[in-house]
């Protein structure tokens, strides 16, 4: 199936030590973008073999949940 750039994004990348820099970072951009070319965009179903987990990241995440945002 052809899909969003012929690649596999991440949702994970908000948790991912080097997410800011991924190239498969699953962004709002790119979801908007796949919308504008009618592609489906493939993505992770489970974190990836590069995902480094950031301690900081996830904090901030808990945080946010806490407040109820």
């Amino acid at each position: 199936m052809l899909c969003y750039k012929d690649m596999t994004f991440c949702s994970f990348y908000t948790s991912c030590k080097d997410g800011d820099n991924c190239f498969r970072a699953l962004t709002d951009k790119v979801l908007e973008d796949a919308r504008n070319s009618r592609l489906p965009v493939s993505n992770f179903m489970e974190k990836p073999d590069c995902f480094k987990e950031s301690k900081a990241k996830m904090k901030r995440f808990f945080d946010v949940i806490k407040k109820g945002y």
